[in-house]
């Protein structure tokens, strides 16, 4: 019995890994000239779009909505040159728009939903979905975390461990929970 359940468990392996290859194959023949690394996980990639000269690093996850828990909406799209450190988590059931050279740091979480709550569990409850900008040449230091229905301007960036609530201006640099202006750039 041990050596079926090790047999069953190793075949399930091999399918998930033709599957992610398959679909890894697919978002780069939709997006030529992208660099994905290994352990790269979209789902929904029907919703994916991403720019020429786009790496994803290793570990990296996009959720790109478009299914029945986000009510079918959602979408991911970065420009050309955007670079994704490993580990990044992306759930973009409320749109993620990404301008041209985005640098995304490790360990980066970008939430375009988040729950209502209402008076039930929250086990039960609706999701809110919110767009999320980041505009041309932003540069997000490892661990952020940004929220939905935020918007960061051009030529700005975002200090490690910072948590992103509300827009961020043009050509400056933010850091803190909430994030703060801290410097003109």
């Amino acid at each position: 019995m041990k050596y079926i359940q090790l047999l069953l468990s190793f075949f399930r392996f091999i399918k998930t890994g033709v599957i992610q290859e398959y679909e890894i194959y697919l978002i780069k023949k939709k997006n030529p000239g992208v660099l994905i690394a290994n352990g790269f996980r979209c789902s929904n990639f029907s919703k994916f779009s991403a720019g020429e000269g786009s790496v994803f690093g290793y570990d990296t996850i996009i959720n790109c909505g478009g299914v029945e828990w986000s009510d079918y909406k959602g979408y991911f799209k970065c420009g050309i040159h955007c670079q994704f450190a490993p580990k990044t988590t992306i759930y973009a059931a409320g749109g993620i728009e990404l301008g041209d050279y985005v640098l995304i740091g490790t360990n980066v979480n970008i939430l375009s939903h988040n729950h209502t709550f209402g008076g039930t569990p929250y086990l039960f409850q609706k999701s809110s979905f919110k767009k999320i900008v980041l505009k041309d040449n932003v540069h997000v230091g490892p661990n952020v975390t940004i929220i939905g229905g935020t918007t960061i301007g051009e030529n700005s960036i975002v200090a490690a461990n910072a948590v992103v609530t509300k827009d961020i201006p043009d050509n400056v640099m933010v850091a803190g929970i909430p994030a703060k202006i801290i410097k003109q750039l």
